[in-house]
C-alpha cells in the first residue's frame, strides 16, 4: 500500500512541470513576417492576444519576431506594416513551432479629376497635365481668409495679394485673363476682366466649397484661347437625398483679425428630402485699415529712398480698407 502511494506521488511530481509550462504564462511564439514574394518585412508591428494576455513586438531586420510570456492555448497573431494590408492568424502557443505571417501590398488610391476633360471623370494618373485636387479636409487644415489663399500650398501656384480683401492666383506665371476660373464647371471669368491680377475669385465663399481642382498648363482646346496658365474649377458642396423624411442641418463659422480689424462670418443651411435637396447660405466680410508695425509705413517712398521716418496717424494705413459681401 505504501509503495503504491509513493509511485503515485512520483508520477504527480513528474507531470507538474509540464502542466505548469502549458497552463502558465511561459509559452512563446516565434516566426517571421514576409511579403507575397517571400521577402522579409522589417519593422512590422506584431501583436499577440492569448486569452486575457496581450503582448506586442516589432519584427527585426530579417522579418523575425518572438513573443514570450504567453499562456498556453489558442492565440491571435496580428501583423501591421506601412504600405501593407494587415493580417491575422490564430495559432496554438503549445504546438506552433515557427509561424510565417504574410502581408499583401495595399492598393494605391487616386483622386478623381473632372476639370481636365469636360463632363468626363478621369483618374489623375491617366491625365497628361499636371493636376492638383484640394479636398474639404485640406481646406479646413490650411489657414486662409480668402478662397485663393487656399491654393498657396499647391505646386506651380503663387497667390498675389494687394490688400487684405483681395487675392489673385498666378499659375505658372500667368494671371488675370490668362487663366480660366470655373464654378462647378461653369465659366466664372470673362473677356471683360482686366489683363492683370483679378481679384474676383476672392469673392467666392470658401465655406460652401467642397473641393478645388487645378489643371496646370494650357487648356485652350476646351476652354478657349485665354486658358494659358491653367484652369481652376471650384466645386461646391452638393447635398445628397435622404431615404425618408425631410432633414435640415447647417453650419456657422466666424472669424476676426486684429491686424486689419476684419470680421467675417459664414452661415449655411441644408435641407434634404427623398426627392430634392438644397443648400443655401450667406457670407460677409468687412476689412478696415491695415495696422503697420510700430506705426511706421515701411513702404513709403521717404522711408525706402531717403531713410526718413513715416509715422502713420493712429498706426494704420489710410485707404486700405476693403469690404466684400
Amino acid at each position: 500500500m505504501n509503495l503504491r502511494i509513493l509511485v503515485a506521488l512520483a508520477l504527480l511530481l513528474a507531470a507538474a512541470p509540464a502542466s505548469a509550462q502549458t497552463t502558465g504564462a511561459d509559452a512563446s511564439l516565434t516566426g517571421s513576417v514576409r511579403d507575397e514574394t517571400g521577402a522579409a518585412v522589417a519593422g512590422a508591428s506584431i501583436g499577440a492576444i492569448c486569452g486575457g494576455v496581450s503582448r506586442e513586438t516589432v519584427s527585426g531586420s530579417a522579418g523575425e519576431f518572438s513573443v514570450t510570456g504567453l499562456p498556453g492555448g489558442p492565440c491571435t497573431l496580428t501583423a501591421d506594416a506601412p504600405f501593407f494590408e494587415s493580417t491575422r492568424v490564430v495559432v496554438d502557443a503549445r504546438r506552433a513551432a515557427h509561424t510565417v505571417l504574410r502581408l499583401r501590398v495595399s492598393g494605391f488610391a487616386s483622386s478623381v479629376q473632372v476639370t481636365a476633360t469636360r463632363r468626363v471623370r478621369e483618374e489623375r494618373s491617366a491625365l497628361p497635365q499636371g493636376t492638383s485636387v484640394t479636398t474639404r479636409a485640406d481646406i479646413d487644415a490650411r489657414p486662409y481668409q480668402l478662397l485663393p489663399q487656399i491654393l498657396r500650398e499647391e505646386p506651380g501656384i503663387l497667390v498675389q495679394q494687394t490688400t487684405s480683401a483681395q487675392a489673385s492666383p498666378v499659375i505658372r506665371g500667368f494671371t488675370g485673363q490668362s487663366n480660366v476660373y470655373l464654378i462647378d464647371g461653369v465659366r466664372f471669368n470673362q473677356s471683360s476682366w482686366r489683363t492683370g491680377p483679378s481679384q474676383y475669385l476672392a469673392l467666392v465663399n470658401a465655406g460652401s466649397v467642397d473641393r478645388l481642382e487645378v489643371v496646370r498648363g494650357p487648356g485652350s482646346v476646351q476652354y478657349g484661347s485665354d486658358a494659358l496658365g491653367g484652369t481652376v474649377n471650384v466645386l461646391p458642396a452638393r447635398p445628397s437625398l435622404t431615404t425618408g423624411g425631410v432633414r435640415a442641418s447647417g453650419d456657422l463659422a466666424a472669424s476676426f483679425g486684429s491686424a486689419e480689424k476684419s470680421a467675417a462670418g459664414d452661415a449655411n443651411v441644408t435641407v434634404q428630402g427623398p426627392l430634392a435637396a438644397i443648400r443655401f447660405g450667406f457670407s460677409g466680410r468687412r476689412v478696415d485699415d491695415l495696422r503697420t508695425g510700430g506705426g511706421i509705413d515701411s513702404h513709403a517712398a521717404v522711408t525706402r529712398f531717403l531713410g526718413l521716418s513715416s509715422e502713420v496717424p493712429d498706426g494704420r494705413l489710410p485707404n486700405t480698407e476693403r469690404s466684400a459681401q
